[in-house]
């Protein structure tokens, strides 16, 4: 069951419960707001007319976004963007509030910490920042495949997908550690009400939602010295890591021109050690493209870091909200692309081509392949190789 579905059955409890605590709670704000997770901006729209106030949405899910443009008709402002990367200060916006219905059980820890960060440098200061989230106890007593985690659980509601319900302790000191002011949190329960849907008519007056209601405080000038050292810490970790990923890759490298070559001289010598040669230079194309890996998710582990502390010492300056465009496109023209990646994707080409020599040494030993079959071979792997080329420029792209 999708969301598009699984809605139709919350839209009572959407319309008795969830509606009229945003109302409520974000009356008195004034000028521009987000609400973060839109979805397809029905609470959007509604508060924005209801409030009198302007209000931006945002949301990962392309479809939703389209469906909420075109539901308000261009009344409504929405982007489509990942709000745990950036999105909302990807807007450019300062916001006087901000709002959000039960988005953040589907990030994780780090996401949602990294979007209170975010959110923390668009925000004015005591600027309102208003979210529900379900509650864990009704998520526990509800929903399947639950899992014990140390801030709650995790579960998977009917529509689908793994989401996270934390305890509200979570919350509490997540926000204070992002620079809010909590100035309340409750549950919400189940109120009597005809309307509802029958599961919720069975657990009235238990805990369905919790809700909370922060506001952004000025950050001091000072900065802790340990939040500083850890900023170092990371920011030294990341650069150390980008250097051992080039030199893990020469390392690599000098093992697999020695197969290569040792694989070349046997040829030449119509020697059957040729076979020894190309399986040992697929081993170690192989564990280059696993170190690779294991190179680029360290880096991107301390990038985070990086990413998330920084706010409280430099603010936002590893996301570049205007990158460089170049005004005509040429073979010169600079792309947004990771070099990090293109080295993955060639050690992964280097680990298919040494798959076909080996396919190709075996064969003639099994399966002989007829000569007159070698050029439709080699326009077959051509053709696979000009498509592999195309999927990396799409692929590789670099994100902030």
């Amino acid at each position: 069951m999708n969301w598009l579905n699984y809605k139709k059955s919350v839209l009572a409890s959407r319309e008795i419960i969830v509606f009229p605590f945003f109302q409520e709670s974000l009356s008195s704000v004034q000028g521009i707001g987000i609400d973060i997770g839109c979805a397809d901006g029905d609470l959007t729209a509604f508060l924005s007319e209801n409030l009198g106030v302007e209000i931006i949405g945002v949301d990962h899910n392309s479809d939703d976004v389209e469906r909420a443009r075109k539901a308000t008709k261009g009344k409504t402002h929405f982007v489509d963007g990942d709000v745990s990367k950036n999105a909302i200060s990807g807007t450019g916006i300062l916001f006087d509030f901000a709002f959000s219905n039960c988005c953040f059980t589907h990030l994780t820890d780090e996401e949602s910490m990294h979007l209170f960060a975010d959110l923390h440098s668009t925000l004015k200061v005591g600027g309102q920042f208003v979210f529900l989230v379900p509650s864990w106890l009704w998520a526990k007593d509800m929903y399947s495949k639950i899992e014990y985690v140390g801030n709650g659980i995790t579960a998977v509601p009917r529509y689908g997908g793994k989401q996270f319900f934390r305890m509200p302790a979570w919350y509490k000191d997540a926000l204070e550690e992002c620079g809010y002011e909590l100035e309340n949190y409750n549950d919400i329960l189940i109120p009597k009400d005809d309307n509802l849907d029958k599961r919720y008519q069975d657990k009235i007056g238990f805990p369905l939602f919790t809700f909370f209601i922060a506001k952004k405080k000025k950050l001091s000038e000072n900065v802790p010295s340990s939040v500083s050292k850890a900023f170092d810490v990371a920011l030294e970790n990341r650069k150390f890591e980008i250097e051992l990923f080039w030199r893990r890759s020469l390392f690599y490298w000098g093992f697999i021109a020695t197969a290569l070559i040792g694989y070349g001289t046997a040829k030449s010598l119509n020697s059957e050690h040729s076979v020894l040669f190309s399986l040992f230079g697929l081993v170690c194309s192989f564990i280059w493209a696993a170190g690779n890996r294991g190179s680029k998710y360290w880096q991107e582990y301390w990038e985070r870091k990086v990413s998330f502390l920084q706010y409280k010492i430099t603010g936002n300056i590893f996301f570049d909200r205007n990158p460089s465009k170049a005004k005509s496109v040429t073979q010169f023209t600079p792309r947004r692309i990771s070099v990090s990646k293109l080295i993955i994707a060639l050690s992964d080409f280097t680990v298919i081509l040494w798959l076909v020599i080996n396919g190709k040494e075996l064969s003639t030993y099994f399966f002989p392949i007829p000569i007159a079959w070698n050029p439709w071979i080699y326009l077959t792997f051509s053709i696979l190789t000009l498509v592999y080329i195309i999927t990396i420029i799409r692929r590789c792209d670099s994100e902030d």
